[in-house]
């Protein structure tokens, strides 16, 4: 009678092969999570609210137009009678999450930055710096894509 043993791999040949499958998932994971789905603000509007030095506004609301032209207004919140309409620009790279945008007011350009979050929904915790102190947030905002 015959009897047929199982002979074991060597650790030489496993070895390489769990080292491969481990970077096959290392590598397949970090692509999967790496990758920021692309989103076009055209033709969107988005609002929400902001804080422009000491003065609230709510709404405040942004259009991204087509040819990257941007138009944004603020009402201010104790006067509601008040409502400030800007145009600017805006940019958004295609695998990117985070937006810029910039409008005139008086002498003075204003930069908006935030970054899309929430399935792109959302821009949270926006930035606004004014070119006459841009070493210092000149306000913020949160806004919602509706």
């Amino acid at each position: 009678m015959k009897t047929f043993q199982l002979i074991p791999m060597k650790p030489r040949v496993i070895l390489p092969i769990l080292a491969f499958l481990m970077i096959t998932l290392v590598v397949a994971c970090k692509k999967s999570s790496d990758s920021k789905e692309p989103y076009d603000l055209t033709n969107t509007e988005w609002q929400g609210e902001g804080k422009v030095y000491d003065r609230n506004f709510k709404p405040v609301k942004v259009q991204f137009k087509e040819n990257r032209k941007l138009e944004i207004s603020f009402v201010a919140v104790d006067d509601p009678t008040a409502k400030y309409t800007f145009t600017g620009t805006w940019q958004k790279a295609e695998d990117s999450d985070n937006v810029v945008f910039e409008y005139a007011q008086g002498l003075e350009t204003v930069t908006g930055t935030a970054t899309l979050t929430e399935g792109n929904t959302k821009m949270a915790d926006g930035k606004f710096k004014s070119s006459g102190d841009p070493n210092q947030d000149a306000g913020s905002f949160n806004l919602s894509r509706q």
